[in-house]
């Protein structure tokens, strides 16, 4: 078996009812994938080990649940988008699924594709579109693992031309949102609404057709070589993404994001508002690496942004850079938010949970007008092996009535690793108004924790187990 791609080894290992199971993170035109291989029989490769296109990483087998191990050596393979490379409860919103019918059932007969297509590709299509071929040719006399490599399989980020105009319109777009007030976990869009910086930089580039993750971790990942395309400063040009390492404690180690204004500036959500500010030697010291623009270029819209332009130049607190040029000022450390969270250090009283209602579709907006929910328990400090930590979900309005019923969608939460185990995972009953949640330390590590209705991404938090 080989990589079908340059990318990194997201996991490798043993997964319930797959067996021996390699995992790729690759990019593909600007979007983040993951290419898994599940009932291996051998694997090669380590996680968080670099892999390139025609790779070798392990061997066909038969381990995993294969018809009790009649199933022959095979492979299973599939790509999949979305959070972690893995669809979560991808059947949920289904009608079929909530008649009643199992998901062997669905996918036999072929039903809620669509619900399935949201997070997972169908890779025939995907592969013949980037004019991927065998990495290896076998022949009559030699294993095909020993036959010369070809390596050309999926292309991955293909090196685009860029046109300079480009990259000053990013940065047009950018001065826009000048001023505009520092939020952790802030969901807004528009210049004068406040931000974070992973935020900032997702609405200039969603304003040019380019389609971001929401954190500054997640942003660094969507190009290849481990989450970035170069790792020296002097090589980032006008609209790259720069990226900063271990601003401040947390659990994840890129921290902060800003883009590149040229002459050693770079725009960004910093202590208290968007700023132009250079780039000093405390962010050259947590300086980790530059996303360069041209490896999201293929997905830039020339039209959408020069109307993106336009339109947010009319809105009141976005007139473009004042007549006087901002000072300019070295910059301090300004934390950075995990998605959809609040504050990483909030004490046990406090609203774990910054509902971002633009993630929900319509029966999540319609029952969030009505409900309000919050997530109380101690995110604060480290969560020790072993150890079993009770969190409160609770669903109330305004007047005090609490909710008691069945969830027209279920409230999912999905870790994003075995360091914790959560119990329970999906909640459907409510009763008085609260649910409490327990989560276990398995393992050493950090742990993202989302928070779902459904599919749809409503919050989440970070822990480290120690």
């Amino acid at each position: 078996l080989y990589a079908i791609a340059d990318g990194k080894v997201f996991f490798a290992g043993q997964q319930a009812g797959y067996g021996n199971v390699v995992k790729i993170e690759f990019v593909y035109q600007g979007i983040r994938y993951f290419a898994t291989y599940g009932h291996m029989d051998s694997i090669t490769v380590k996680e968080g080990e670099n892999v390139s296109k025609g790779q070798k990483i392990g061997t066909v087998g038969n381990s995993g649940l294969t018809m009790g191990g009649l199933g022959g050596y095979h492979v299973h393979f599939e790509i999949d988008k979305g959070e972690k490379g893995r669809p979560i409860y991808a059947f949920l919103n289904c009608a079929d699924f909530k008649k009643g019918m199992n998901e062997t059932d669905i996918i036999n007969q072929g039903l809620c594709r669509t619900e399935m297509f949201n997070t997972t590709v169908d890779p025939i299509p995907l592969l013949e579109s980037a004019n991927a071929k065998l990495p290896h040719k076998a022949n009559n006399n030699e294993k095909s693992e020993k036959s010369e490599p070809e390596h050309n399989a999926a292309p991955v980020n293909p090196v685009n031309k860029v046109d300079f105009a480009d990259r000053e319109q990013i940065l047009k777009i950018a001065k826009l949102y000048l001023d505009s007030p520092y939020q952790m976990g802030a969901t807004g869009t528009l210049p004068g609404n406040p931000t974070d910086c992973s935020k900032f930089t997702q609405n200039v580039f969603t304003n040019v057709g380019i389609e971001l993750e929401r954190s500054a971790g997640d942003q660094a990942h969507q190009f290849s070589n481990g989450g970035y395309r170069y790792d020296n400063l002097n090589q980032a040009e006008i609209g790259d993404l720069l990226f900063f390492k271990n601003t401040y404690p947390a659990a994840v180690e890129i921290t902060h994001v800003g883009i590149y204004a040229g002459n050693g500036l770079m725009i960004h959500a910093g202590n208290e508002k968007v700023e132009l500010t250079t780039i000093d030697g405390y962010r050259k010291e947590h300086f980790k690496g530059v996303g360069s623009f041209k490896y999201l270029s293929i997905k830039y819209n020339k039209e959408k942004a020069t109307q993106s332009f336009l339109s947010l130049s009319k809105i009141p607190n976005s007139a473009g850079l004042p007549a006087k040029q901002p000072e300019i000022k070295p910059i301090q450390p300004s934390p950075e938010s995990i998605p959809n969270t609040n504050n990483q250090t909030a004490s046990k009283g406090e609203n774990l949970i910054a509902l971002d209602s633009s993630k929900l579709d319509a029966t999540g907006k319609q029952f969030f007008s009505e409900w309000n929910i919050s997530l109380k328990g101690d995110n604060s400090s480290e969560i020790k092996k072993g150890e079993t930590r009770i969190f409160t979900l609770e669903i109330t309005k305004a007047n005090g009535d609490k909710f008691n019923g069945v969830l027209k969608q279920p409230i999912v939460l999905v870790a994003n690793s075995t360091n914790i185990s959560i119990d329970p995972v999906a909640i459907s009953l409510v009763k008085d108004g609260k649910v409490e949640i327990k989560l276990t330390a398995n393992q050493n590590g950090p742990v993202y924790t989302a928070i779902n209705m459904g599919t749809n991404r409503m919050g989440g938090m970070s822990m480290l187990v120690m």
